[in-house]
């Protein structure tokens, strides 16, 4: 993928990590006659300068994004080098991450939980598979829409493993159980996160009860050991207890296949498109108010208001 960005200035850092840099900054597209735009970029960290394994890491990340074209994925831009740091560039999502915790009605979770299946699909489709489905790769705008963020450690179908077999990759709150146990995760390990977030959602709990307090190796032993118990609300219809329940069956196979299935079976809830415009009404109001307050220093851990947070997940 050849260069086509020029990296004119850096106006904030988003974000750091062993790996990369998010930064937000105008870019000037070379190829389109010097048109300037801002956006969220993703630069090699300068002391990895000369670390092949790192270069080809963040040139995968690119060409990932490059295949996906969905409302509910931010577009990619394109890439470029900023003198010898190869970076990607991204729109920019004026959003807040879904905070730890929240509970939403099942409308709203329905509504939350059809844009996520929707990106999915359109990911699994041409062979990604996200791999790290957590809260803080979900971003809530102020018209109540989600967008799926940071493919840091999605996997394409037709390229090398860029991590050795064994290797556990991802936010162990939204792991598979396959994915705990370092093996391969496929499409059914994004539908098993899609599944715990609506779980936790509805329940205000993860569905293998792990905690902002737990230690690395206490998260993995309950993703692999803990057994799910029903949702058991009082208000979620049942279809939607039973969807979100076969997601989380520990075999791979006996999930919904992909995020076009998960579209399917959402077709059946008993919801009227009134009641998903005034469920997404609502979502837009909370972010709005979560927005403000990032703006002031006090909103949820990680929030910059105004554009994409976007987490370094290296």
């Amino acid at each position: 993928m050849a260069p086509r960005l020029k990296l004119l200035r850096v106006t904030a850092v988003l974000g750091r990590g062993n790996l990369t840099e998010t930064l937000v900054g105008d870019v000037d597209d070379v190829r389109q006659g010097g048109t300037r735009r801002s956006a969220v970029i993703k630069r090699l960290h300068p002391s990895l300068a000369d670390n092949k394994n790192a270069v080809r890491r963040v040139a995968e990340e690119a060409r990932v994004l490059a295949r996906l074209s969905h409302p509910r994925i931010p577009a990619f831009v394109g890439v470029g080098d900023d003198d010898g740091l190869p970076f990607f560039a991204q729109d920019q999502v004026d959003g807040v991450p879904l905070p730890a915790g929240i509970t939403v009605s099942w409308q709203e979770t329905a509504t939350i939980l059809v844009d996520i299946a929707d990106a999915l699909a359109t990911a699994h489709v041409v062979g990604v598979v996200h791999r790290d489905l957590s809260r803080r790769n979900v971003l809530l705008d102020r018209h109540g829409r989600v967008h799926l963020i940071d493919f840091g450690v999605a996997r394409a179908d037709d390229r090398p493993q860029v991590t050795r077999t064994g290797a556990i990759i991802g936010t162990p709150s939204a792991m598979a159980p396959e994915q705990g146990l370092g093996e391969v995760a496929t499409a059914a390990a994004d539908v098993w996160a899609w599944g715990a977030l609506g779980y936790a959602l509805v329940t205000g709990r993860h569905p293998l009860g792990i905690n902002a307090d737990d230690s690395p190796a206490e998260r993995l032993r309950k993703v692999r050991l803990t057994p799910i118990h029903p949702i058991a609300s009082q208000t979620a219809p049942p279809a939607l207890e039973q969807l979100l329940m076969a997601c989380l069956r520990r075999e791979p196979t006996r999930r919904p296949p992909n995020g076009k299935a998960l579209i399917d079976e959402l077709t059946r809830l008993p919801v009227s498109p009134v009641e998903l415009a005034v469920a997404r009404a609502n979502l837009g109001r909370l972010a709005a108010g979560w927005l403000a307050t990032a703006a002031s220093g006090s909103g949820p851990s990680g929030v910059m208001a105004g554009t994409a947070t976007v987490t370094v997940n290296d």
